[in-house]
């Protein structure tokens, strides 16, 4: 929840105006969104018996800290790496890496509740 308050400060804060592409703010905040529903719905699953298969993840998935701090800093670098993109003047491809992140994660997510999310 954290995540998406800080998304959203960051969003909202008049240095963010800059003549950025009006579509990454909401790409921004929807794959912070994400990031929560998928610590949510892993640690849920995890705690209704199943395993995470992300090797990356396998070691750190069942503390909440753990994956939290991870997962901040996965967003932070893909927002880093979106920023940097349209600073360069690759403004669709900025709005392409946001759009495939948020596919991604709606897709994990999605599993996640499958396998032993909120029901």
């Amino acid at each position: 929840m954290r995540l998406l308050v800080l998304t959203l400060v960051l969003l909202s804060s008049p240095a963010f105006a800059e003549d950025r592409p009006k579509a990454l703010p909401p790409l921004y905040f929807s794959f912070a969104a994400l990031q929560v529903a998928d610590i949510h719905t892993t640690l849920r699953a995890l705690d209704n018996g199943a395993v995470e298969v992300n090797p990356l993840l396998k070691g750190i998935a069942s503390s909440p800290v753990k994956l939290t701090v991870v997962k901040v800093a996965g967003t932070a670098a893909l927002f880093t790496a979106s920023e940097a993109l349209w600073r360069k003047g690759r403004k669709k491809t900025a709005i392409v890496l946001m759009i495939a992140g948020n596919v991604g994660m709606a897709a994990v997510v999605y599993r996640n509740y499958q396998i032993g999310g909120p029901r």
